[in-house]
């Protein structure tokens, strides 16, 4: 026989409960348990083998009842609820408070509820319920303190010093609550977010042991996932806890990052002390672009900028380059330049975009530092050729354009706008709908329906997170991208919205210019009013743009000139000059308002200096100028048919990443006999990085 005292006890316990067919099934079951446990060498207790029994038993018996079977068997499960609740209300009557004590959890529920009865009654279930010893009756209890936060419950934990066995969420939950909280300290990773989710406990105690508890792990997997967590950029507070405990990742270059990006920096130099940096450089190489953007974040941040051309120059791949920005580049030439690093500064010419290249250049041939001999062909071309423009260098591109499908497209497209991440061009149709198209591939993404007319201009924030449309009925509508949902709009502006900007704060400004004698307004909305900022002569206006960021309107007249009026609260007067032998068609800022694009009637685009009137670049164009990018990089132009092309303007990517066939480019525009005096000084500086960058790599290689 299987069966032990304690085994036969137990069941005879169970017998006071449940009835004497379903007892003999659990026997004969738990029986042969016990025999395959024995036979494999050591047995469960004898409640775990019950519980299991019947946890098994229950769902084969639901799946295979019809109906009404179910019904029957819900029927008899709450006949047998009943039962149960008799016997233990008669056990805690009798004064017997241990025979309830010493079952299972499905007694915790009539003995909670004895709690609210009569003096005696309530003591008795008390004491059954301070004297449990089965861990399933336990965890029930625990569950329902955890659930509903009831004091008495929550004094019988603490009196009994109970603790949940699972789950390790209620585990952790009764733990914290009677103290206990050092048998968690080598709990694995899984604890963490259950500890995140108990610092912000109600109960101020359980909070606050959550808090000792975070910053006093012992168990390297789980200081391993805060760190992961803290490098994820999960939780802010998690970062600042993880730095008073002192936690580190357990790999160096791992945890060299991680110094990086939590502002521990002399924990970083300390262990990544070696000038070339090498714990961070595999670091660095090593982390997911999200890693790396809070790393450049921390760097720029905290005027480490020498780290990151460090990193760059080191071990960087040429991807890399584009993640920085125009703060990056300035903190790392004003700290090379500081420190007199001449050569690491050298290196960057190659790798910077044009501009920045310039700007490196200037600052070199300003110190009066040649390179090493070997390195020097190129050099004094370089410099020659370098322009005193600097940063605001516009390298010419006039590569061949990319064709967005519009094959499906029945309207016309009357506006585009090309968002600001250069990945996706939005073009406003005269049948009122939005298409959105995928510059990568060219094809048409999604075509929405926005307005009930025309759309007439179309532009999106800075940011790219949200797109302005003005539509012919006029009215001004604002959309969040990219899942095109409504968010505003503004009716009530006078006249037809030809061209319209925004700012990443919600204002708005846009020209309304019905043509013809008609005036030209321009007017302002910051979510609550509209505001008139400027009215002009419609003649003036056969094309116009706006500039939220520099307060600037500009128009292009039919008698080919450009005339640029600063709104109030702008810088700079107003100015006018010649641009174009006929009428000017349209017209562009670029993000920043220090380039304007224009398109005559002499199918030229020109690209114009606003501070100063200079010509930079122009080159032939038959079609409609429709969007310029942010950049001045991509201009969208309406070709024969419906056909829309994305040209290149400007060469605008880091040098690292150019090819031969930019080089070859930059040689056909200086062979070009129409090329300006700007963009050819311009494209022969690009041309002579290009050649030296070249000569340069494979000298190295």
């Amino acid at each position: 026989m299987a069966l032990q005292d304690e085994d036969k006890e137990y069941l005879w316990q169970l017998s006071w409960i449940y009835p004497g067919g379903y007892i003999a099934e659990l026997e004969s079951l738990a029986e042969a348990v016990i025999k395959e446990q024995l036979a494999g060498g050591e047995r469960q207790n004898i409640r775990e083998i019950v519980w299991g029994i019947m946890a098994k038993i229950q769902p084969e018996q639901e799946n295979g009842l019809s109906e009404a079977a179910a019904d029957d068997a819900a029927a008899a499960q709450a006949e047998a609820e009943a039962v149960i609740r008799e016997k233990v209300l008669a056990a805690l009557c009798d004064g017997q408070p241990h025979l309830p004590a010493e079952m299972g959890p499905e007694v915790i529920g009539p003995l909670v509820e004895a709690l609210a009865g009569k003096d005696e009654l309530a003591a008795n279930a008390r004491e059954a319920l301070t004297r449990l010893t089965d861990g399933s009756a336990i965890d029930t209890l625990c569950g329902l303190w955890a659930e509903s936060r009831n004091p008495h419950l929550e004094q019988i934990i603490l009196d009994a010093g109970y603790l949940a066995s699972q789950p390790l969420g209620l585990r952790l939950l009764t733990v914290l609550k009677t103290g206990a909280d050092r048998r968690m300290l080598a709990e694995g990773p899984a604890l963490i977010p259950e500890l995140l989710a108990a610092v912000d406990d109600a109960d101020r105690s359980i909070a606050g042991r959550a808090r000792r508890l975070l910053l006093t792990l012992t168990d390297r997997q789980a200081i391993n996932a805060v760190c992961e967590m803290v490098l994820a950029g999960e939780n802010e507070r998690l970062k600042h806890w993880a730095a008073i405990a002192r936690y580190a990742p357990a790999t160096a270059s791992k945890a060299a990052l991680y110094y990086c990006i939590t502002g521990q920096w002399e924990n970083y130099y300390a262990l990544d002390w070696q000038e070339t940096r090498p714990l961070l450089t595999k670091g660095y190489n090593q982390a997911t672009p999200a890693e790396r953007q809070l790393f450049l974040a921390a760097a720029r941040g905290s005027g480490h900028s020498l780290l990151l051309a460090g990193l760059l120059l080191e071990g960087g791949s040429r991807d890399e380059y584009e993640e920085l920005t125009d703060d990056d580049w300035a903190a790392m030439l004003d700290m090379l330049v500081s420190q007199e690093r001449w050569q690491e500064l050298y290196r960057l010419t190659y790798r910077a975009p044009a501009g920045w290249a310039a700007e490196i250049v200037l600052a070199l041939d300003s110190a009066g530092w040649v390179p090493k001999n070997w390195e020097y062909t190129g050099w004094e071309k370089i410099c020659a050729n370098c322009p005193p423009a600097g940063r605001e260098l516009f390298v010419p591109a006039g590569r061949q354009p990319v064709m967005l499908e519009t094959q499906e497209v029945q309207a016309v497209i009357e506006c585009v706008a090309i968002h600001p991440n250069g990945r996706i061009v939005a073009g406003g149709g005269s049948d009122g709908r939005l298409r959105l198209w995928q510059v990568a591939s060219g094809s048409l993404w999604r075509t929405v329906d926005l307005h009930t007319d025309g759309i007439t201009a179309i532009t999106f924030t800075p940011d790219g997170r949200y797109l302005v449309t003005a539509g012919r009925e006029a009215k001004v509508h604002v959309w969040h991208m990219p899942d095109i949902k409504w968010v505003s709009s503004v009716s009530g502006q006078p006249g037809l919205v030809t061209a319209i900007t925004a700012d990443n704060g919600g204002r708005l400004l846009a020209l309304a210019c019905p043509g013809g004698v008609l005036p030209a307004r321009v007017w302002t909305w910051d979510g609550a009013y509209m505001n008139n900022r400027g009215q002009y002569p419609g003649s003036l206006f056969a094309a116009g743009t706006l500039n939220l960021e520099q307060s600037k309107a500009a128009g292009g007249g039919r008698d080919g000139k450009i005339r640029i009026y600063t709104l109030a609260g702008g810088k700079g007067g107003n100015r006018s000059w010649a641009a174009h032998a006929g009428p000017v068609k349209a017209m562009l800022f670029s993000g920043d308002g220090r380039l304007l694009i224009t398109h005559g009637a002499d199918d030229m685009i020109k690209v114009w200096t606003v501070e100063g009137s200079k010509l930079l670049w122009s080159a032939g164009c038959s079609g409609r100028l429709l969007a310029v990018s942010r950049d001045a990089a991509v201009a969208a132009v309406a070709g024969p048919e419906g056909s829309i092309a994305l040209q290149q303007l400007r060469f605008t990517k880091p040098l690292a990443l150019a090819t031969h066939a930019d080089w070859q480019q930059a040689l056909v525009l200086l062979a070009a006999p129409e090329c300006p005096p700007e963009a050819r000084q311009a494209t022969a500086f690009f041309e002579a990085v290009l050649a030296a960058k070249f000569r340069y790599d494979i000298t190295l290689a």
